[in-house]
């Protein structure tokens, strides 16, 4: 079902289209009513999962959405979790995750009117089920964190009864709990290839300001380090060779975002961030998030209350304004496998609405299928076929263009002979086969055929550089 939106928030909504020209890269928003406190997953196949708390006095309802990763993105389901607890309950947090077959699983704070538990949810032939882990500290009670490993096993960080760090992970036969025997109440979870967990968070050793802390551990074997003096949780990501690397910021005066990486002895910054720069001189909400070649992105709503997207890469910044917004709460962020951000968050208007955004982007990739010479009419012709394929969440702008060159090597540079050119049109998710031909004057077997394709927007393609391909003339 459709989600149709109130026409104050979609008027609302409107405000955060990018300033560009339409056929530029945009946000697109979906919502929900009745709800806050939400939780957003990406799958591998790109779709949204958004789990929030009802907030419309239906105690005993959580209410999800999925959101279509093609075309345009909006609520594609709402479906209450009814029937899974029963009495009167409360969710203190939410944090969704999804394994190897795209199916989303929970982990709640819930409470009772006799205790606070950690439970953990996922869906049986078609039905939520519920299963009580822990019970857990009842002052200052941070989000559980929940992912997914290799094996859909699923593992969660929480503060446990005693106030001290614990994870949790389910080892096919029932849960097993480390208490790692810190006070850390943690922001975020990854599992490397070699199966080390590894657990960001902030200390919360009483009468002592906070410290950024990693915790990593893998066979019962746990080590870990705090440092620094944050003003914002920090994010968590792994590098290619499983290097943990954290995103937080500190106050120096300015509002500060820092990358750091352990080494393996140390951590190490990579990268900083002076938001003064940009104009940002504080913040109200902030959420970040490191892809998968190692470039950070990161979503805040600034002092004047504008939601600012910020991206570095190679240590170089851009912060690029979406537009006003009243105060919002609980913003997250989360990447998609080709690196682009969605974002949901709370607000209210005249009932509780969890607010979702995706940055629409093609991202192109193209092939060449075959290559082949034959003559006609006293002619020599030669003919490519060449894949290409949009693989991001938005079809190529208007005005994007393939180009064919001549050249004597496989590598595309200026003194290359250009062929021709054409327009291409790609929508997102889709494929096509584009066919080129030419009559050379003189024999070019041994040569190559180059395709390169321009977008018409540079920065509003995803991956430019993939997106030229050569291959030998027979």
């Amino acid at each position: 079902m459709v989600l149709r939106l109130r026409s104050s928030i979609a008027l609302l909504l409107g405000l955060l289209a990018f300033a560009a020209a339409p056929a530029r890269a945009e946000w697109k928003a979906g919502a929900i009513p009745f709800c806050g406190g939400g939780a957003l997953a990406v799958d591998s196949a790109g779709t949204s999962h958004l789990v929030c708390n009802d907030s419309h006095g239906n105690y005993d309802i959580l209410r999800s959405a999925t959101f279509n990763s093609l075309g345009a993105r909006g609520p594609s389901a709402i479906i209450p979790l009814q029937g899974v607890y029963s009495g009167y309950y409360y969710v203190r947090s939410i944090t969704i995750a999804t394994d190897s077959r795209n199916r989303p699983h929970l982990a709640l704070v819930v409470g009772t009117a006799y205790s606070i538990a950690l439970d953990y949810l996922d869906i049986e032939k078609g039905h939520w089920r519920s299963q009580t882990i822990d019970t857990v500290d009842t002052v200052g009670i941070g989000a559980p964190q929940l992912t997914i490993d290799a094996n859909d096993i699923p593992h969660i960080a929480y503060t446990a009864a005693n106030g001290l760090l614990a994870h949790a992970y389910f080892n096919g036969g029932g849960w097993q709990i480390e208490n790692l025997g810190v006070q850390v109440t943690p922001t975020a979870i990854e599992i490397a290839g070699d199966g080390t967990v590894h657990i960001a968070g902030l200390s919360n050793v009483a009468n002592q300001p906070s410290q950024v802390c990693e915790e990593r551990g893998a066979n019962g074997s746990w080590t870990g380090e705090c440092f620094d003096y944050p003003v914002v949780a920090p994010s968590l990501a792994l590098a290619q060779d499983g290097s943990p690397e954290m995103v937080y910021a500190v106050d120096s005066g300015a509002l500060t975002i820092k990358v750091v990486r352990f080494d393996g002895s140390e951590w190490t910054t990579q990268a900083t961030f002076d938001s003064s720069a940009s104009g940002i001189s504080d913040f109200t909400s902030f959420a970040s998030a490191i892809d998968s070649a190692g470039q950070v992105k990161i979503v805040l709503q600034d002092g004047s209350y504008h939601l600012q997207y910020v991206v570095e890469a190679s240590n170089t910044w851009s912060a690029t304004d979406l537009g006003p917004l009243p105060i919002i709460y609980g913003l997250s962020l989360q990447l998609d496998t080709i690196g682009l951000p969605h974002t949901s968050f709370s607000m209210t208007d005249y009932v509780g609405f969890q607010i979702y955004f995706a940055l629409l982007l093609p991202d192109l990739t193209d092939n060449w299928q075959s290559v082949a010479s034959r003559v006609m009419s006293g002619k020599t012709w030669v003919a490519g076929r060449l894949l290409v394929k949009n693989i991001g969440t938005a079809a190529t702008a208007k005005g994007s263009t393939v180009s064919y060159y001549l050249s004597s090597d496989a590598q595309l540079d200026p003194t290359d002979t250009l062929l021709g050119t054409a327009k291409l049109a790609v929508g997102a998710g889709k494929q096509k086969v584009v066919t080129f031909k030419f009559s050379p004057a003189t024999s070019v077997s041994g040569e190559y055929l180059i395709a390169s394709i321009s977008p018409a927007n540079p920065p509003d393609e995803t991956n430019a550089s993939s997106t030229i391909t050569a291959i030998l003339i027979p």
